[in-house]
């Protein structure tokens, strides 16, 4: 009679394949009027220039 080798076990996966970290389309939507403002730096000001500057007052 032939001795049977023994199977090595084999460590299972918790959870399937992308599970963790960042996710597609995750998060808060932006909503209103200033969603999406661009975050690309300022151009540089030169003194003799004019400038507009408009400010936003809250109360509180």
């Amino acid at each position: 009679m032939r001795s049977r080798t023994k199977k090595r076990g084999v460590q299972g996966m918790l959870f399937g394949p992308g599970r963790g970290g960042k996710r597609l389309g995750a998060g808060r939507k932006p909503k209103g009027e200033r969603a999406g403002v661009s975050h690309a730096a300022r151009t540089k000001l030169v003194k003799r220039f004019p400038v507009h500057v408009t400010m936003r007052i809250a109360d509180g």
